[in-house]
């Protein structure tokens, strides 16, 4: 290991401090950057440290440019109003449980809405049961927010599915998603919350359904991530059951998303203020 030549700078990431150490290195005009304090130590040739950096400052230029430019804000009356759920409904949903359950395809309900069924099957499980669904005369269609239309699916986050029998849509997830602030992709969240669907489900007339955490920020993130505001529905469903927030795991859960947003977030949902909490996150910079 070659010598020390400088201290470059001190940088902090999340709680602790490093040093950035320029050094020479083992071979002639070579020199290597040190990143370390006393309990770590990550070494890099100066090009790999300058690809780095700029990959660092292009990332922090596009959240600049995101906390700058303010998305516009949807009201309640901007989205239609959601249904009541048709017995009919209840019944698809029942009888795909049972159909998965039965042939040992891992799944869980995370939503239903009339005439419409989102579940979560595991990514290992998914082929299998798309070619069940495909059996009880399930047709596959295009999805909306998938491929066919331009979006991006990134992390090995498996595209959604959608299919179709009679008036009944069936919509397929592998993981629990999230709209990314860059447009049109979708991104996994944090595999803490990947874990907690698997957890616990929420067993009600035969329907094994997400436990209410995974489904509190489903809504949450699709309000704020996707349709930049809160519809009737989902302002009485975050709540309706804001008494989750006071749990040690839902803050940590949402602590992998909002990060040090989350105390603001919960302090405008405790209050009521769902309509501000949009403009709060996107103007928020005390990362």
């Amino acid at each position: 290991m070659g010598e020390k030549i400088r201290d470059l700078h001190s940088i902090k990431i999340g709680k602790a401090s490093f040093m950035i150490e320029l050094n020479e290195g083992t071979h002639p005009g070579e020199r290597l950057i040190h990143i370390q304090n006393p309990k770590f130590r990550y070494l890099l040739r100066e090009k790999e440290f300058f690809h780095l950096s700029s990959m660092v400052m292009r990332a922090w230029r596009e959240f600049e440019y995101i906390k700058e430019k303010a998305p516009a804000v949807k009201k309640e009356e901007d989205f239609p109003p959601r249904e009541p759920v048709s017995p009919e409904t209840y019944e698809a949903a029942g009888t795909l449980n049972s159909c998965l359950a039965a042939e040992k395809a891992e799944h869980r309900i995370l939503d239903i809405q009339n005439k419409m069924i989102t579940l979560i099957i595991q990514q290992d499980h998914a082929d299998r049961a798309e070619q069940i669904l495909a059996g009880k005369g399930w047709k596959k269609i295009f999805h909306p927010y998938g491929t066919e239309y331009g979006y991006q699916f990134l992390y090995q986050l498996r595209p959604f599915t959608l299919f179709r029998r009679e008036d009944m849509y069936l919509e397929i997830y592998s993981q629990l998603p999230c709209a990314s602030l860059s447009p049109k992709q979708w991104i996994p969240l944090d595999k803490k919350i990947q874990r907690q669907v698997w957890t616990d489900p929420t067993v009600s007339d035969g329907i094994d359904q997400c436990n209410m955490e995974c489904r509190y920020i489903y809504h949450l993130c699709w309000a704020v991530f996707f349709n930049k505001g809160f519809s009737k529905f989902e302002k009485e469903f975050i709540l309706g059951h804001k008494d989750l927030l006071h749990t040690d795991t839902m803050k940590e859960l949402l602590d992998t998303v909002f990060f040090h947003f989350t105390d603001t977030l919960i302090d405008h949902i405790g209050s009521g203020k769902t309509d501000e909490i949009i403009p709060a996150y996107f103007s928020f910079r005390n990362y």
